[in-house]
């Protein structure tokens, strides 16, 4: 082995191993600083091999993906002064035994984690909660609701509402809505469970200090859990019996588990005395997946989960159709992580961790572990200050003085299987109850004209459609990206409609009146690149209105669930583009004040506006190889390109450069297909936007060199090469051995693939025009022709005798009747003779080609 085969051999060695090592060993994190270890504690699997390896236990499963994913985007991005994050998982078995959980706590000190995130009941985080404070441990809460969690435990922090703000939620909205009868009699069903038990007494409590405002008469009913096995069809139908026949229940609080929800909920609608009845129930059912939940108890004759749930209401910290931007990154992410929908716990247990981190980024990592502890403690203590909240995915929050999350929740219903926020939403501006109104809306594209890149705009004719309950003005809306029209005009109304009807069950006698407006419209929006893809053909298209007057606290926009097919805009092409939409989503917009007098004085509250963004994809159909891999794959196709070429060099080093020609030009389009995107990804976050676009540019001009390299070597290899072959071995009697090509053939040709290139940099990457360019090559090669005419003509004629082939070396050949020898030698200038004389003489070629050539049959013709 020679010594270049030696290093080739080393370095791919070296390559291979580092690819091996990165595939399979843990990502190192940037950071120098020993990482923020945090525990996990829940029902689940230990096994983390994978992140979407399902827990035995559903409710784990949830909180393990949702931490783990805050762990991985955290640590994508941490920064060198910032230490990294480390989740481990605990294994809880749901146990609420003093001496297990005291044994796991332990074990969570010893292996020097500094918080703790979990656990997942009621049930087991009220006596888990004292054994981290007896080892002074923070623990911070996703799930868990009952009261006496955070009582008289400073150690013990949540994000999620507890029981008491629920039910003071639930008895407002009962008041407040709108949507029920103003005169109640709610029968309030509560787990007989530390979760139902508080939750009932602040009911009860909360109804008692409001009897003076309230028209509303109570009943409370406990419903029994067993002790061992799961609660059951059987008696959940026994419970509902309980209830009085004629005592004119007409609403239901459920303050129960959903597991024991999903039963009661099919039993009171199964019963005819209370199938009619409008239900309210707590956040535990008030979830994402519920419905899918419900449906594992229905039989396959059983009535479908929208005849069982349509009109259920229920409480929520997260509802995403109302929620923001951040929000729907995050289902989007945990979508692409898992295949599956988040709900509602998988939002509380991502702030749960997200408050732990914010709270820790003044916690040195050369402190004492329990002095880190104390430290972390009292930073999520004073996280107390409304005016500095943490920022959550659907709203932002802080903590009161017992360690209870301040932040608003909200009030959903379900629609067949999904669960959407209900068409009112209560909350609280300094003190002050509100009444928000959800307005149900959506924006279909039905086509795309006149994209301009050099005006950055698009034209779109699209439908929209507004529906709300109450008199507010729903459809009075400015789009805030419009370059033309900003408003709707009349004129452009297809559609209007006002009239009372119910919502899912019957909740109040008057019913409901209902608003539905729908356009359509034509306008010309700004277009946005979408950052470090513009150069693949890809771009944001984003319609975004607000309403003009009302604030968010007001009226609300959100996506139409109902009404929208899930497949617009997939696949949609119209002049040279394809439309994909991406999202649909509601966010916050904070009007500027502009120096108004009015604007002035109001609270941000007040000038913060519900923008309601659809986004869609504009991808180019012009024919690329850009683009081509998708982004999940490039790191790793680049990865394999890069051994690929090593590969190929460590072959070369056996094997002639041509043999492998294909081979590394694919290898080296490969890497410039792969390597483009993770630059331009890399750069946009920390170039400017102009640097990008050079750095684009010149991936262009690679891609132009790279053609004209391949083409010239191609070329040399498989034509000149070709030729070169055949002339040497011809060789004349005499041993006069036949020459190669000329090199200035295969310069030439070589000059001008890459003259080629040029031209097309100069027209495709520069857009800049090459007629006057190409009028002055022409020029300039008419005079080279002229210069070199004679001795160019002998070139080609060479050429054209090499291919025809009218007379091969030791042939006798009459040239124009005049000359006549034997050919001992053909060159790409000259053809030599020895004449019978025994006189060598050197004819040029383009005499051979333009005049008579004879030479003697070597047989007799046949005969006729």
């Amino acid at each position: 082995m020679t010594l270049r085969q030696l290093f080739w051999f080393s370095v791919l060695l070296i390559a291979v191993g580092e690819s091996l090592f990165s595939s399979y060993s843990p990502e190192v994190s940037n950071s120098s600083l020993l990482p923020l270890k945090i525990a996990l504690v829940g029902p689940m699997r230990l096994d983390r091999m994978s992140l979407s390896q399902p827990d035995t236990v559903d409710k784990g499963r949830v909180m393990r993906e949702s931490v783990l994913l805050y762990e991985q985007q955290f640590n994508a991005q941490v920064k060198p002064n910032e230490r990294p994050l480390q989740i481990t998982v605990y294994n809880d078995r749901d146990s609420d035994d003093p001496e297990v959980l005291a044994r796991l706590a332990e074990k969570i000190k010893k292996d020097g984690n500094i918080a703790v995130i979990g656990h997942r009941s009621s049930r087991v985080s009220k006596p888990a909660a004292r054994e981290y404070a007896k080892l002074g441990i923070p623990m911070v809460g996703g799930s868990a609701t009952a009261s006496g969690i955070t009582e008289n435990n400073p150690w013990a922090f949540r994000v999620v509402p507890d029981n008491r703000l629920q039910a003071h939620m639930a008895l407002r909205y009962f008041r407040s809505s709108g949507l029920f009868d103003t005169a109640l009699n709610v029968a309030v069903l509560f787990s007989n469970d530390e979760y139902g038990v508080s939750m009932n007494q602040a009911f009860v409590e909360r109804a008692g200090q409001l009897s003076r405002e309230l028209n509303m008469t109570l009943s409370s009913y406990a419903v029994e859990l067993p002790e061992d096995g799961e609660y059951s069809v059987k008696q959940a139908r026994k419970m509902v019996d309980r209830l009085p026949a004629h005592s004119g229940i007409n609403a239901i609080f459920l303050a129960v588990h959903d597991v024991e929800g999903r039963y009661l909920i099919k039993a009171l609608r199964d019963n005819p005395n209370t199938a009619g009845l409008p239900v309210v129930a707590s956040a535990s059912i008030g979830k994402q997946g519920f419905a899918k939940y419900f449906s594992e108890i229905l039989g396959v004759n059983s009535l479908p989960v929208d005849h069982y749930l349509d009109g259920v209401f229920a409480l929520s910290p997260m509802i995403y159709d109302i929620a923001g931007q951040s929000a729907q990154n995050f289902s989007l992410a945990y979508y692409a992580a898992y295949g599956r929908r988040p709900d509602s716990s998988a939002a509380s247990y991502f702030d749960a961790i997200h408050a732990v981190v914010s709270a820790a980024a003044g916690v040195q990592d050369n402190l004492p572990i329990a002095q880190q502890r104390i430290t972390l403690r009292d930073s999520l203590a004073e996280l107390d200050d409304p005016q500095r909240p943490i920022q959550g995915l659907s709203s932002d929050f802080f903590f009161d003085e017992l360690g209870n999350v301040v932040r608003p929740l909200m009030v959903g219903q379900f629609s067949g299987e999904r669960f959407i926020s209900a068409p009112i939403q209560l909350g609280y501006d300094r003190g002050v109850l509100y009444k928000t109104h959800v307005v149900y809306t959506a924006i279909k594209v039905k086509e795309i004209t006149d994209v301009s890149l050099e005006k950055n705009t698009f034209r779109a004719v699209f439908e929209v459609w507004f529906r709300g309950v109450g008199g507010i003005d729903i459809d009075s809306v400015s789009f805030v990206n419009s370059v033309d029209a900003e408003g709707l005009d009349e004129r452009e109304r297809v559609s209007e409609k006002f009239m009372q009807a119910p919502l899912g069950y019957t909740l109040n006698k008057a019913q409901v009146p209902i608003t539905y407006k729908r356009y359509t419209a034509e306008r010309t929006f700004l277009l946005t690149e979408q950052r470090g893809r513009g150069a693949f053909g890809e771009y944001i298209a984003a319609i975004e209105f607000r309403h003009n007057n009302l604030p968010r606290k007001n009226i609300i926009y959100a996506t139409d669930f109902r009404g929208v097919d899930t497949n617009w805009g997939e696949g949609l092409e119209m002049d040279g583009w394809q439309l994909v939409q991406e999202s649909a989503f509601q966010s916050s917009f904070v009007r500027e004040t502009l120096g108004d007098p009015e604007l002035l004085s109001a609270s941000t509250k007040s000038r913060t506006s519900s923008l309601y963004s659809t986004v869609y994809l504009l991808k180019s159909r012009s024919f690329s190889l850009r683009g081509v891999i998708p982004p999940s794959l490039e790191k790793m196709i680049f990865q394999v390109s890069l051994l690929g070429w090593l590969l190929v060099a460590f072959v070369l080093s056996w094997l002639p450069l041509k043999r492998l020609l294909w081979l590394r030009s694919i290898v080296y389009a490969f890497i410039l297909l792969t390597l483009e995107p993770l630059i331009l990804a890399k750069s946009v976050e920390m170039l400017p936007m102009f640097h990008t676009s050079v750095i684009s540019r010149s991936f262009d001009i690679a891609w132009w060199v790279l053609l004209a390299y391949t083409l010239a070597q191609g070329i040399n290899n498989y034509i000149w090469d070709m030729l070169d072959r055949k002339a040497r071995v011809l060789k004349s009697e005499s041993a006069l051995a036949a020459t190669g090509i000329p090199t200035i053939l295969r310069t030439l040709t070589s000059w001008f693939c890459f003259t080629l290139c040029g031209f097309g940099v100069i027209r495709f990457v520069f857009d800049m025009e090459i007629t006057h360019l190409l009028a002055t090559s022409g020029l300039l090669t008419f005079i080279a022709g002229l210069a070199l005419q004679e001795n160019l003509t002998d070139l080609f004629s060479g050429l054209i005798l090499n291919i025809d082939k009218p007379f091969s070396i030791g042939d006798k050949i009459t040239v124009n009747s005049e000359i006549c020898g034997t050919v001992v030698n053909m060159s790409w200038r000259f053809t030599s003779l020895v004449t019978d004389d025994n006189e060598m003489i050197a004819l040029p070629n383009s005499m051979l080609t333009s005049g008579t050539v004879g030479r003697p049959l070597e047989a007799s013709l046949p005969s006729l």
